[in-house]
């Protein structure tokens, strides 16, 4: 590992614990989505088994393929696109910022080190904390269960569609994901560790500032950074529902076959979360690297630089949405309040008929289908990808009898690594949604679409973190193949050593990928989502709250599941998605 690398901080593999994922409960995953699948492909693949099908679809695809030679850079397109893309990197800063304040107010009350029971208390005394942890618990599930397009769809009656509504959708979001790692974080300290401050007299409030929040700031900072790679991916096709920014415009112009506009606007979006990609990486290096003299004092003054850097990015993003948040502003004051509390109350008066409950219970099994099929299928291709693109295997370690320092060998070496990182690259920053447009150019807008669309992506997340876990590898290992070649290397050392750890990775991301499957149900390929946006359409709102509800529980349900199946109690706080 270089030098570079060891300074990300822990690495994946030794975040992970002792306990495996055992193969049996990854495979009852799979079988699980495969047998809760209560769809058919026939209507995806019927149109392909005639000749005026296949026609069709090659010459949608092949004319979609021709849109990127020649993308249209038209000096409006182009102003368009700037405007949109500083668009979606205002609200997903706002997004994460407001979702950062919220998670961190619930998960004090959700974490039971904060809440500690006070022992000297009487038998009743404890209750009113146990209550206020379920709680807080509760209501980051909820916050967590519901997709951010859900949230965008619920948010804009009251705003009107707009970047604002896409703002307060992803910070809900991002504060139910947080706040649960924020309170995982503080339980998991050893208590001994802050015993000091306790001993002395201090207080919960003291206890907490002085001693829990301290020890965990690290892996709290990582994993904010982490979630707002996310939150730009998010805000960059959250648009499609009202939420503003790229998206919005890139499925109008799909819609409308204007493909070189769709080109040209995908080029905005990958440019846009490779960069911010590449942003966070260097600043989670700057901020969570030790000096090399020991020196804490540059260490505070990294943390206030990066800290003026995101408050003024905060202020710049702020202007850039003044617009915008005046024009929702004017939409609040015109909203009658009557209207809001009979819209809250029809979606809490659930539609528990036969009928809706049967339909809840069908569209469950798309979102799981989806995401045991295509996070199998991302995890192969990974897996495929991180050991092309380990610059430990291919750059630190001699096989195939050539010289290391060979500078023809390494120049070799070191473009097949940068060409597989950069194809992880592309697949994970064009988000799922915005893959879905482009495989519904061949596949139609439905389940094969969507499964293609969360399996690129989800390749690209692995792949980073297969990548990483592989190059951890401890080099004497290899020792015993350094006269073999690379792909014995890695089938023999490299494979059996990750696979392991691949498997605690490939189970988180099962569970983003069932929400990815409620999200592209939304958009259109079936299943509950798309029960729950018809219900909503037809303002149907006891049976889209049931939907709501049905979304909630499944998260919830697979989140405790996972949870005990995966290796770990946390998972590496800078490396998943």
């Amino acid at each position: 590992m270089t030098a570079s690398e060891s300074s990300r901080g822990p690495s994946a593999s030794s975040q992970v614990a002792d306990r495996p994922v055992r193969p049996y409960a990854t495979a009852a995953l799979v079988l699980i989505g495969l047998v809760a699948a209560g769809w058919s492909l026939d209507g995806d693949f019927s149109w392909l088994a005639t000749p005026a099908g296949r026609a069709d679809a090659w010459s949608r695809l092949t004319t979609f393929l021709a849109a990127f030679k020649a993308p249209d850079f038209a000096p409006d397109t182009l102003r368009l696109g700037l405007r949109l893309t500083g668009t979606t990197l205002s609200v997903a800063a706002w997004g994460t910022a407001l979702g950062v304040v919220l998670a961190y107010v619930l998960a004090l009350g959700a974490s039971e080190a904060v809440m500690a029971p006070n022992p000297t208390a009487r038998r009743w005394g404890n209750t009113p904390r146990r209550l206020c942890v379920e709680a807080c618990r509760l209501g980051l599930d909820a916050m967590r269960g519901i997709p951010d397009f859900a949230w965008a769809l619920l948010i804009l009656t009251v705003p009107g569609p707009g970047p604002i509504t896409g703002v307060l959708a992803l910070a809900i979001s991002v504060a139910g994901t947080l706040g649960r790692v924020y309170s995982e974080l503080w339980d998991s300290i050893d208590p001994q560790r802050y015993a000091a401050v306790t001993a002395t007299g201090g207080g919960r409030l003291a206890t907490f500032l002085f001693g829990i929040q301290p020890l965990a700031a690290r892996s709290m900072l990582s994993y904010t950074l982490m979630r707002g790679e996310c939150t730009v991916r998010n805000a960059s096709v959250i648009g499609v529902v009202g939420g503003g920014g790229l998206g919005g415009q890139l499925f109008e112009e799909f819609n409308y076959g204007h493909y070189e506009r769709v080109a040209t606007y995908l080029l905005f979006l990958v440019a846009l979360t490779a960069g911010v990609d590449l942003a966070t990486n260097a600043l989670r290096r700057r901020l969570l690297a030790l000096p090399d003299d020991g020196d804490l004092r540059v260490s505070l003054r990294r943390r206030l630089e990066v800290g003026f850097v995101l408050l003024a990015g905060l202020a710049a993003a702020a202007v850039g949405l003044a617009d915008a948040g005046r024009v929702a502003w004017g939409e609040v004051h015109r909203v009658e309040w009557s209207f809001l509390r009979d819209t809250l109350a029809g979606l809490v008066h659930l539609d528990l008929s036969g009928s809706t409950l049967t339909d809840a219970f069908g569209g469950v099994g798309l979102p799981l289908a989806l995401a045991a099929i295509a996070t199998s299928g991302s995890a192969l291709g990974a897996a495929a990808l991180s050991g092309l693109g380990s610059v430990g295997l291919q750059l630190q370690l001699p096989f195939d009898g050539a010289a290391i320092n060979d500078r023809l060998v390494r120049t070799r070496r070191w473009a097949l690594v940068l060409v597989a990182r950069g194809i992880a690259l592309v697949l994970r920053a064009l988000p799922d949604v915005a893959w879905l447009l482009l495989a519904a150019s061949c596949f139609r807008l439905g389940v094969v679409a969507g499964v293609a669309a969360v399996s690129l992506h989800s390749m690209g997340i692995l792949a980073r973190v297969f990548v990483e876990i592989v190059d951890d590898i401890p080099p004497p290992r290899f020792e015993p193949f350094s006269s073999g070649s690379r792909t014995t290397a890695f089938a023999y050392v490299a494979m059996p050593t990750a696979l392991r750890n691949w498997r605690t990775y490939a189970v988180i991301q099962f569970e983003a990928n069932v929400r990815a499957g409620l999200v592209l149900g939304i958009v259109g390929i079936g299943g509950l989502g798309d029960a729950f946006h018809t219900s909503l359409s037809y303002w149907n709102l006891p049976r889209a709250g049931t939907f709501l509800l049905a979304m909630v529980v499944l998260t919830t349900v697979i989140d405790r599941i996972s949870r005990r199946i995966r290796a770990g109690h946390l998972a590496h706080p800078g490396r998943s998605y």
